[in-house]
């Protein structure tokens, strides 16, 4: 029988492939200039695609700086709702639910909270996405099979930007980065990405552990 941690190691070295692979098209990305017509033709293609993504799920991979390794579901309920599902060992679930966003490790009994206005990844759950306004666009480059685009939030400076990166024919989001004001960055990588018609509304209801009720103290806003 095949050991967790050998299938492990056999999981991050296929991502490792994957990174390798998006590093050579990185390399083949070219800078669109700022405000040109194929500047604005680049962001109407992703406003419209992002737009569509009312309801979804996807499988995803997360990487951290410091060679942190994790893997999940994600579901995505616009406008504001998400929630994150970790693979064991992770006990950590993430649940924003419209006003907040409640950080909740299973294992350790402990909850955080945060507004959704404070989330990094808030941009993407907004009832409609634009840019120019509220959310800034800093770059986009593109190359024969992705594009990449640099957004930061205008009203929240402190928590950083995030990077978007799309896969061409056909347009999908696949992984984002985000970079807080330390410079330390986050990878989630997406697959299996499946538009739903409905979710059940408890999915994206945080409920406080019985045992251990939740405190102010516990929470940072």
């Amino acid at each position: 029988m095949v050991s967790a941690s050998v299938l492990c190691a056999v999981c991050f070295l296929m991502e490792s492939d994957v990174m390798a692979a998006d590093a050579h098209r990185e390399s083949e990305r070219a800078v669109v200039p700022m405000e040109s017509g194929a500047h604005v033709l680049v962001l109407s293609r992703i406003r419209h695609y992002l737009n569509s993504l009312h309801q979804f799920t996807a499988r995803f991979s997360q990487f951290t700086e410091d060679g942190g390794f994790a893997r999940g579901r994600i579901s995505v309920w616009r406008p504001g709702r998400m929630r994150v599902d970790y693979d064991p060992p992770v006990s950590l679930e993430i649940i924003a639910d419209g006003r907040h966003v409640f950080f909740h490790d299973r294992a350790r009994d402990t909850v955080n909270s945060t507004s959704l206005g404070n989330f990094p990844a808030g941009f993407l759950l907004e009832r409609y996405i634009d840019f120019g306004g509220r959310f800034d666009v800093t770059a986009v480059e593109v190359s024969q099979n992705d594009i990449l685009v640099n957004v930061l939030d205008k009203d929240h400076r402190d928590i950083g930007d995030i990077e978007l990166l799309f896969h061409d024919r056909p347009l999908r989001l696949a992984q984002w980065v985000i970079r807080d004001m330390r410079g330390a960055s986050t990878q989630v990588r997406l697959s299996d990405i499946r538009k739903v018609n409905s979710f059940d509304r408890d999915t994206f209801q945080f409920r406080r552990p019985a045992q251990s009720p939740f405190s102010p103290s516990r929470s940072r806003r």
